[in-house]
Order: C-alpha cells, then structure tokens, then sequence
C-alpha cells in the first residue's frame, strides 16, 4: 500500500515596486540624481481590538470605525522583510507568505509614508511592473496598489523642518512629513491636508494662534511624536517620549476633524468658545484634550489607552456618539452645563466624573468600567443608560476629589438599565481604597431618588450601599417603584 501527502508549507510570493524622489521644495539642490538608498519594510496588518470592533459592529453610528489606517503604527511591530531600492527606485520583496500587509518607506531626509493593505498572492506580484510598462501591457494581477492606480510609482517627498516662529499662513501638504524639533509657535492660519505627517520631538508643544481647517473626509492627517518614527524595527515611544502640548488659541469656532493625535502628555488644548472636534482619534498618552471654552461639541471621536486626567473640559459642552475605551479618569466634566449622550465608555477607570455643574447624562453604555460614574459636589440627571461589568460601583457620590472644596451630591437616576449581580450599583458612601483620592465621606445630605429603573439583581438591597449597610450613612437609596423587564429605550440609539 502506498500513501502520498500534499505539503503544507504556505505559498509565498514576491513583491517588487518603484519608488521616486520627487523635490517640490524649490530647492535644486535637492533634486535626486538617483533613488537609492530608501527603505522599503513590510508589515503584518495591525490587530484591531477585539472590543472596539464589536462597538463599531453594533453601533456603527458612533465613534470611529476602526481599521489598519486607523490602527497602524509600524514602531509597534518588526517588519517581517525589508530592503532598500536600487538607483531606480527600484525594490524586491520575497519568500513573503501569501495575504495581506502594511507597505512603509522612507530615506534619510525625506519624508514617511504608509501604504494600507497590500496584497501579496503566491508568484511574483508587483506594484510597478517596468517590464510591463516597457513591453506595452500589464495584466490586472500584476497591479498591486493602495490607491488601484495601475502604472503608479510611489513617491516621496523631502521632509520639512520647521523654525519655532511661523509667521506667515501655513499649508502641512498632502502626503508630506514635517519635523517639529522645538517649541513652535504658528501666528497665522493653518490648513493640514489630508495625510500630512507632522511629528513633533518628544517634550516639545505647537501653539496655534489664528485659525486651523482642515478636509471633512479623505486620508487622515497624523500628529505624533517623532520618537522612533525613521527607523524600520521596532521602537515603540515610551512616557518619556511623549509630546508635551497642542494649543488652540483665541480663535473661536475651530473645527477639529478627520485626524488622528498620539502620543502626547497633556493633551490637544482649546481656548475659544464655539469648537468642534469631528471624526477624531486620540491614542497612547496621559491627557487627551483639555477645553476652555463655551460651546464645545465633541461628537464621533475615539479616545483610547490615556493614563491621567483623560478629557477635562471647563465650558458649557455636548458630547455625543463616542467611544472612551481603555483610560484612567477618562472624562472630568468641571464646574459647567453638560449633555453627555450616546456614547460607549468602556474599561476606563472612571467613566464619568461631574464636579458641580449641570450635567445630563443619556442613552450611555457604561462596560466594564472600574466606576462608571463618580459625582462630585454636583446633582446630574442620569437617565436611560445602562450599566454593565463596572468592576467596583456603577455610580457613587463623593463631597471632595483632589483640590476641590467639600460640596454634596443630589443625582436623579431614572430609567436606566442596571445589571450589577455581584459588585454595587449605586453607593453613597465613597470607595476610598489605596490609590483613590476621594476620602471616604458621605457624598449626599438627602435620600437619592433611584426609582423606575430596571434592575438585574433580585434583591436590589444586595447591589446598592446606604443606610442599610453602614452607621456612617443616615441616608437611603430609594429604588421603588422599580421596572421589572428592560428598558428598550435606554442605551444608545
């Protein structure tokens, strides 16, 4: 008898290119004579997380849709193969395994660039085929490029090095790089083209001082700390390298969007009333966006992996269709009115953290946060939410947290849908474990008004901390009358 086996070795590919010096500087010295010498690094696809995909899935109309444009930042991986083009411009892959990958170039004094997705199918696969072009004919399989454009060369363009004064109005150029290497001050309008790359040297802030626009849609601009970002392994930026500050100054109504910030310590800074951020993505750093100002609309935005005092806003704000995933005190609404609508926080440590003020806080998902909302000194209505996994309390009330003075809560909390089994729902008395700042007080001087919601647990009296649990708390959680089957309407809609 004989047998006889197929190999599972996986079928490889090759993968060949062009790619050309273009010098649009006004510089003749800067015309190429050749184009050797840039580097060419291919990329496993960036793993999109899990969680967040499964909130896009279910709730498209939120945040932003996450993909490898998104998500991929080649400091964060080896490339699986590498090379550099010959005086042509000319590179070859091989022994590359069959699917799909994230193409980055570069040379010294250039600029970077990414190329999303490219496929690699067994034999040899090329972007820019010269045999082909020579020869008068190209076939659809041998046409490998981001953009579908057949007999297309990539090309790169010298990078830019700003001064720390720019007077005069300022164009960041579609698929250019610029070098921020100290404190720099932009004193009249600014425009960043879709997929310009600005990175900034680590400790370094940018003040804007006039107006900042910006396309609605198209490629996304990229503001990031310049650490690591010319080399081709990998070099993922620590705390250290992070950007201090972006400031928005003075000019009223700015609209932020389409754009993506990572890696900075305290965060993109607004001062004027009337902005907007749209369509954003802020990712990797301690502080997100701190706002000064009335008016604000942050809508459609993800804010993730932040290790501070995530989003402070002091101003009068709507905040709607977002997603918080994955920080510390993700979002400290401070001393303002607020209406807090149709977002998703998710695994942050704190959810929400109203300090005085007005707040309205509606149709949220509250999972797996550590404290989904935490009030200080302020008496919000929390409506038509629901919440789920919080590790420690859903909601709690505090009278004091870090600097700010001794005050009391009155929150109404109606109509939410509430799945706590085994941790507490809602607590009077402050959770001062190690680590906390609040310090343990009682956050009320009256009975919260808890009813006509729909509760998970049988025994509500099991998920929630009053005067039945403690001789510190003279005061009850009145939960009655109490919906028996879930609310449709609560959640995000």
């Amino acid at each position: 008898m004989f047998s006889c086996s197929s190999s599972t070795k996986p079928e490889t590919g090759s993968l060949s290119g062009k790619i050309i010096l273009v010098n649009d500087t006004g510089d003749p010295e800067l015309d190429p004579i050749d184009y050797s010498g840039i580097t060419v690094a291919l990329y496993k696809l960036a793993v999109l997380d899990t969680t967040i995909v499964r909130i896009n899935n279910e709730y498209p109309q939120i945040g932003v849709q996450i993909n490898q444009e998104t998500e991929f930042d080649h400091r964060y991986q080896q490339p699986i193969v590498k090379t550099i083009t010959n005086a042509d411009g000319l590179f070859k892959l091989t022994e590359i395994i069959s699917g799909k990958y994230n193409l980055v170039y570069f040379k010294a004094g250039w600029g970077i660039r990414y190329e999303y997705n490219i496929v690699v199918n067994k034999g040899e696969n090329y972007i820019f085929d010269t045999k082909a072009q020579v020869q008068g004919h190209y076939k659809s399989s041998d046409i490998i490029y981001g953009s579908g454009k057949e007999n297309s060369e990539f090309v790169l363009y010298p990078i830019k090095y700003l001064s720390s004064t720019i007077q005069n109005s300022y164009v960041f150029q579609e698929d250019h790089s610029y070098l921020i290497t100290q404190d720099t001050s932009f004193l009249s309008s600014v425009v960043l083209q879709n997929s310009a790359f600005v990175f900034i040297n680590p400790g370094c802030r940018v003040d804007f001082w006039d107006s900042v626009s910006m396309p609605e849609s198209g490629k996304r601009w990229w503001i990031t700390s310049s650490k690591g970002i010319f080399t081709n392994e990998m070099n993922i930026p620590s705390d250290d390298d992070n950007i201090l500050k972006i400031r928005l100054a003075n000019y009223n109504g700015i609209n932020i969007r389409n754009g993506k910030i990572s890696h900075i310590m305290d965060g993109l800074e607004i001062n004027s009333n009337g902005a907007a951020l749209n369509d954003m993505l802020f990712f990797n750093g301690f502080t997100a966006l701190i706002l000064y100002g009335n008016d604000f609309n942050l809508n459609h935005t993800l804010v993730k992996d932040f290790k501070s005092r995530t989003n402070v806003l002091y101003g009068n704000s709507n905040i709607s269709q977002n997603i918080f995933y994955n920080n510390y005190d993700n979002l400290i609404v401070d001393s303002s009115d607020f209406n807090v609508n149709n977002n998703y926080f998710n695994s942050n440590w704190v959810g929400i953290r109203p300090i005085y003020g007005n707040t309205i806080i509606r149709n949220n998902c509250f999972w797996y946060n550590d404290y989904g909302i935490s009030l200080l000194g302020s008496s919000p209505l929390i409506e038509y939410n629901e919440f789920y996994g919080s590790k420690r309390y859903c909601i709690q009330t505090q009278p004091n947290y870090v600097q700010a003075s001794l005050d009391y809560c009155n929150p109404i909390i109606n109509h939410n849908n509430i799945y706590a089994l085994n941790q507490i729902a809602i607590s009077i008395k402050p959770d001062a474990h190690n680590g906390y700042y609040a310090s343990g007080n009682i956050g009320v001087e009256n009975d919260i008004n808890a009813t006509h919601n729909y509760w998970r647990a049988t025994d509500i009296n099991d998920v929630i901390y009053d005067e039945d649990d403690s001789d510190e708390v003279p005061y009850k959680i009145l939960f009655d009358p109490r919906i028996n089957s879930r609310i449709i309407s609560a959640g995000i809609h």
